[in-house]
């Protein structure tokens, strides 16, 4: 019992970061913990179904390995604060590469990436 009064002071402020950042899975999974450390399964899981739809519609990818890992915690009650939300996930941020640019204005190319030099 104790750690669940414990995570409910961090609730309100990790609140206020995600929904200042909402793409930080980091502070997503922080915010999931401690929800559910806070008795709160239930809005943990509603959050990572909010992340994970704006992470679709945003970026077109799904959640990191780091969120799911937290999700599937919060699910089967064995919520563990994994490597992932300690720190963020760097090949998370990499940007996806959807075509060329042309050099000539106006034109695109969706050929691919530009040739490594």
């Amino acid at each position: 019992m104790e750690h669940l009064l414990g995570a409910a002071w961090l609730v309100p402020e990790l609140d206020r970061l995600v929904a200042a950042h909402p793409l930080d899975e980091r502070l997503t999974g922080q915010l999931m913990v401690a929800l559910y450390r806070s008795g709160r399964q239930a809005d943990a899981l509603a959050r990572y179904r909010m992340t994970s739809r704006l992470l679709a519609e945003e970026l077109g990818v799904g959640p990191g390995a780091g969120l799911r890992e937290i999700h599937r915690g919060v699910l089967t009650g064995d919520v563990d604060l994994p490597q992932a939300a300690r720190r963020p996930d760097r090949q998370r941020r990499t940007p996806v590469w959807r075509g060329t640019v042309s050099r000539q204005p106006g034109r695109a190319s969706a050929e691919g990436p530009p040739p490594r030099r």
